[in-house]
């Protein structure tokens, strides 16, 4: 499997913002100079929204690649619920 790069593009974005969101909330409620706090929410918040917008990247480009396995072999693209076996 070859790593896909359109699944860096939205981590590397969320990752971005998520870090400007952390930085403000700590500027915010610190009222004043505190870069240690500010280095540090900005780190935690960015990273915890990239890796939640990583795992949603992953489960969907795993699904698509899922969908086009299935057109080429001919079969019937799995659908919601296809995990469970019909009785």
């Amino acid at each position: 499997m070859r790593p896909n790069p359109w699944f860096f593009v939205p981590v590397a974005v969320s990752l971005a913002l998520g870090f400007g969101l952390g930085w403000m909330m700590a500027g915010v409620s610190c009222g004043g100079s505190c870069p240690v706090s500010q280095w540090v929410t900005a780190l935690i918040v960015g990273i915890g929204i990239a890796g939640g917008v990583g795992v949603v990247a992953v489960l969907g480009i795993r699904s698509m690649d899922e969908y086009r396995v299935a057109q080429d072999r001919g079969q019937e693209p799995p659908g919601p619920g296809c995990e469970v076996p019909e009785d």
